[in-house]
């Protein structure tokens, strides 16, 4: 406030009042000398002006929005913008020593003294810089700093007076380190591209040799060959040094508080991240509901990151099953044909027309997909279809999930249960897609569903409640025999549940070997 106050008074106001506050109103020598000293008082009500700068810090507000947006870390990746900024952050940096080159000049007793008296701006120096406007004061200053900061020196103009050696000597210790500061990141913007495609033009390398290799016609190298060599190709890639990485996780170098908090980190997109993913909380069960922060990090030490756009297919009916996908952010769902007999996926994957087939079971953020045809060793039993732009999949390969397993057994059974329970919902969603459809009507359909699940739960809590009161007396009564009960109980559902899931896999087993026999019937057949 008080920096405020003194800025807002015009300069000559200001002097009146600093003028009638010391009393100096004579014209001898030494009223000269205070007078001169009231003067340059005054020029610090100038400086004040200057402090007010600093409510600009209240921009760095949006450091955060440029930071998280999806579209302005993109514009920061470019070469061009970086170097934009780059220069941006160099002119305000030489304009603040600038300006304290020119305050270190008018805070002199003597201006006739400094540099700005010293500077001529004729031909025949006979006109000081003082004399000038002040824009030219600043233009000069900027020279000069920016003679200093890139190590030129020449010599035109130099600091005689303490004041200015010591200015001088503080702005040649910045301008070494902005020198370096400059050079450093003119190399890293200069060399960012050129590093990005070293690395397109190694991968081009490679797909070439393997069209060469496969004898692919013209068309389809072109089209391979196009995509290896696009930023397209590389992006999510990021090279870890994985091994040495998962020492340092599984290692007690990490300290305990940080790793506490690190898996809440994790591919934190809006609001989920992958702890917050179902194939990571079914896994609680089998912790005792207190997972290791290990785990988290070591599953996402093992993804590869994978990024699709809207109707792009990440697998089809039959394909080879290599990982098990988790979505991060973005939306994709299975899809089929609809038929009056309920849907079938066994279409023609060259088909035009894979972006109008209907989808019938959606799989959102924080949910996941192809579990079951990895830990059940089987081709794809359906296919997946990308709904949403930038839609990001992290991938656990077969060797990253034997990883995982080998160092937490106790999540395989839980994993593998709920890949057949999930595998039963999916067979049963595709038998109910009669009529054809689109994300929204089966995300609303879907959405019904649920509510109506829910007010049943609530009705039925509602009604045992009500049970609960009437029938208090007799159920403490009862209460040591039901505990014995439901333990037995529990303990029978449990085998129960595992014998459903053996012949729940056998029964898949049976018909994949009654596929093949009938595959086999068919080719005697027409050998025959």
């Amino acid at each position: 406030f008080v920096f405020n106050l003194i800025a807002v008074f015009p300069a000559d106001t200001f002097a009146l009042i600093v003028s009638e506050a010391f009393g100096e109103r004579c014209e001898d020598a030494a009223c000269e000398g205070n007078m001169g000293k009231l003067a340059r008082l005054v020029r610090v009500q100038r400086l004040t002006r200057l402090v007010r700068l600093t409510r600009l810090g209240r921009l760095a507000q949006m450091t955060k929005f440029m930071s998280e947006h999806d579209v302005m870390r993109y514009i920061n990746t470019l070469r061009s913008i970086r170097l934009i900024k780059f220069c941006i952050l160099l002119t305000w940096t030489i304009h603040f020593f600038a300006c304290g080159w020119i305050v270190c000049a008018l805070l002199h007793e003597d201006i006739k003294d400094t540099w700005m008296y010293r500077r001529t701006v004729d031909a025949e120096g006979l006109r000081p810089l003082i004399y000038e406007p002040k824009l030219n004061h600043w233009a000069h200053a900027m020279y000069f700093v920016l003679t200093v900061f890139t190590t030129v020196g020449f010599g035109d103009i130099a600091g005689l007076t303490l004041g200015e050696i010591v200015y001088l000597s503080g702005t040649m210790v910045m301008g070494a380190v902005t020198n370096g500061i400059i050079i450093s990141e003119m190399i890293s913007i200069v060399t960012l591209k050129d590093t990005q495609q070293v690395e397109l033009s190694v991968q081009k390398k490679i797909v070439a040799d393997f069209a060469a290799l496969v004898h692919l016609d013209r068309h389809s190298s072109e089209a391979i060959l196009e995509w290896a060599g696009s930023v397209a190709s590389i992006k999510g890639k990021v090279n870890v040094d994985r091994a040495e990485m998962k020492n340092l996780i599984i290692s007690n170098f990490l300290p305990r508080r940080l790793l506490g908090t690190l898996p809440e980190k994790l591919f934190k997109m809006k609001d989920t991240s992958l702890v917050q993913n179902h194939l990571m909380r079914y896994t609680e069960s089998s912790f005792m509901s207190n997972v290791p922060p290990r785990f988290p990090l070591l599953v996402a030490l093992v993804t590869t990151q994978r990024y699709y756009m809207k109707d792009d297919v990440v697998y089809f009916k039959y394909d080879h099953a290599v990982s098990i996908s988790m979505v991060i952010d973005g939306l994709c769902s299975h899809i089929a044909v609809p038929s009056p007999v309920g849907g079938h996926d066994d279409f023609q994957p060259k088909d035009d027309s894979v972006n109008e087939l209907s989808p019938y079971l959606l799989i959102p953020r924080g949910s996941y997909f192809g579990d079951y045809e990895v830990f059940y060793r089987s081709a794809r039993h359906s296919s997946v279809r990308c709904e949403a732009n930038q839609t990001l999949v992290l991938s656990l390969t077969k060797d990253a999930i034997g990883e995982i397993v080998a160092e937490f057994p106790r999540v395989s059974g839980v994993w593998r249960g709920k890949a057949i329970q999930r595998e039963q919902r999916r067979v049963r969603c595709l038998a109910e897609l009669v009529e054809d459809c689109n994300i929204y009507d089966l995300a609303a359909r879907t959405i019904g569903i649920w509510a109506k699940l829910m007010l049943e739960k609530l009705r039925l809590r509602r009604d045992g409640n009500r049970r609960a009161f009437t029938n208090n007396n007799d159920t403490k009564r009862e209460t040591l025999s039901g505990i014995r009960q439901s333990r037995a109980f529990r303990h029978v559902s449990h085998e129960v549940d595992d014998l459903k899931t053996e012949v729940f896999s056998l029964r898949q087993s049976m018909e994949e070997e009654l596929g093949k026999v009938h595959e086999m019937l068919s080719a005697i057949h027409e050998k025959l």
